[in-house]
């Protein structure tokens, strides 16, 4: 980053913390990063549904390295697995005991 103008606050070495805005989005359903798994390759999430639970297959958009934008294939309030099993089959015991968080809709990014 090149300062243009002459400022006298700033010093050779000091650092910085500086967030670079790619795209925003209103209105959009997002979830945390580490609820999203790849299965054969697609993004997938478990959704918890009633007494049941499986992977969904979703699109995903752009991410945060917290959350991730999910275009298709969630809806609002629907609860997803925070810590998805590893096997499919690993569901099927742990259902109950894994953390849970509703997708997340924005209204002003």
């Amino acid at each position: 980053i090149n300062v243009n103008e002459e400022d006298h606050d700033l010093r050779t070495g000091m650092s910085c913390k500086a967030e670079i805005i790619i795209e925003e989005y209103e209105n959009v359903i997002y979830v945390p990063i580490q609820a999203v798994v790849r299965i054969n390759g697609q993004p997938n999430v478990y959704v918890k549904t009633g007494n049941n639970s499986g992977p969904r297959e979703v699109e995903i958009g752009l991410d945060n390295n917290r959350m991730i934008h999910i275009i298709n294939g969630l809806r609002p309030g629907e609860e997803v697995f925070l810590n998805p099993p590893l096997a499919a089959g690993a569901i099927e015991n742990s259902a109950d005991n894994v953390p849970k968080e509703k997708a997340t809709q924005s209204t002003d990014e």
